[in-house]
């Protein structure tokens, strides 16, 4: 019965965590976005490009089946959100929400090199 307790006052815990992420996931997301591009611009720096690079949320299938993580993908899969990111000095959004399994990732990563 402990157990049950525990597992049910962490499951809630959780589910509060990501209420609340998602209620802020656009401010959040954005304001912890910002590009080696726009802190050069921001003092006036000259900026090259050298490489791009790619972020990925991972997470158990479980998890992504939830409605919090159903909401994230929602808002980060919207027209306002990516046009956001766009206007983001550095931030191309590309396949943004996309989800794929490990498997189907490693393989698509495989066959570009």
């Amino acid at each position: 019965m402990l157990l049950d307790q525990e597992s049910g006052a962490r499951n809630l815990a959780l589910r509060r965590l990501l209420t609340q992420v998602v209620a802020d996931a656009r401010q959040l997301l954005l304001v912890e976005m910002r590009s080696v591009e726009a802190a050069a611009r921001q003092f006036g720096l000259d900026f090259i490009r050298l490489l791009t690079e790619d972020y990925f949320f991972v997470c158990k299938r479980a998890f992504l089946e939830t409605e919090a993580m159903q909401r994230v993908i929602e808002i980060i899969r919207s027209k306002d959100f990516q046009a956001a990111v766009a206007a983001l000095p550095g931030y191309i959004p590309s396949d943004t929400g996309a989800v794929s399994g490990v498997k189907s990732f490693l393989e698509k990563m495989h066959g570009e090199y």
